[in-house]
């Protein structure tokens, strides 16, 4: 792996991010055959509240969403990658998947009971996360759990190479664990879970860092 912050500019991340995605879903999807982990765990609490509608937030080549909808939730799945969207529809053609910008989500107040998005806020710059999350707290039903997955380390971003794709850089947002967790604590989501795992084998050289959380209510004014 290898880094390049001083490299291809930050503008227009999100085309450049389904760009990669275009140019290497077949690799990518071969790579990654498993559903994510501990989303067993994120799933028990959505059986605890008995919610179902659970939207895949990055949902690539189909595989936690096939795993969800396997498990009886009712999945939508959204990717900026064109390619991405083509491969996950022809595995799980019973699925409902959407080409589309998670930072221009389409759905109205309260949509889902569960967003999960395992390695999807890294592809997005850190000036922008704090809006998505905002809308991503709209868009959850009161009492909603969202399960986030992210590279952690020192905070930074930048284009970096993985080991299976050497020759091809995409952008990553790097965050400290005291970054997304003061985040989501700013935009109303309290933590029921946590885990980290470090790297082992052909993958990004940083932490992996997962979080389930809750939708919480809205401080009430005096």
């Amino acid at each position: 792996m290898k880094g390049d912050n001083d490299g291809p500019s930050f503008s227009n991340i999100p085309a450049k991010s389904a760009s990669y995605y275009d140019r290497n879903t077949q690799s990518y999807s071969e790579s990654n055959q498993n559903p994510a982990d501990f989303i067993d765990e994120f799933l028990e609490y959505l059986q605890k509240g008995k919610g179902k509608a659970v939207l895949d937030l990055g949902s690539g080549p189909g595989i936690n969403a096939g795993y969800m909808h396997s498990r009886n939730f009712q999945v939508i799945g959204i990717d900026l990658s064109e390619k991405m969207i083509e491969y996950a529809r022809s595995r799980y053609p019973h699925i409902e998947f959407r080409l589309g910008d998670m930072t221009k989500l389409p759905f109205s107040a309260n949509s889902f009971d569960s967003i999960l998005a395992s390695y999807s806020l890294i592809h997005l710059t850190k000036d922008i996360i704090g809006s998505v999350l905002a809308r991503l707290y709209e868009i959850l039903r009161q009492g909603g759990v969202i399960y986030l997955s992210v590279q952690c380390g020192n905070s930074t971003q930048g284009f970096f190479s993985h080991p299976l794709i050497p020759s091809d850089q995409v952008f990553l947002n790097i965050f400290a664990k005291e970054e997304i967790v003061g985040l989501l604590s700013e935009h109303r989501f309290e933590i029921i879970s946590q885990h980290e795992k470090l790297p082992h084998g052909k993958v990004f050289n940083f932490t992996k860092l997962f979080i389930i959380a809750k939708k919480t209510e809205p401080l009430q004014q005096a």
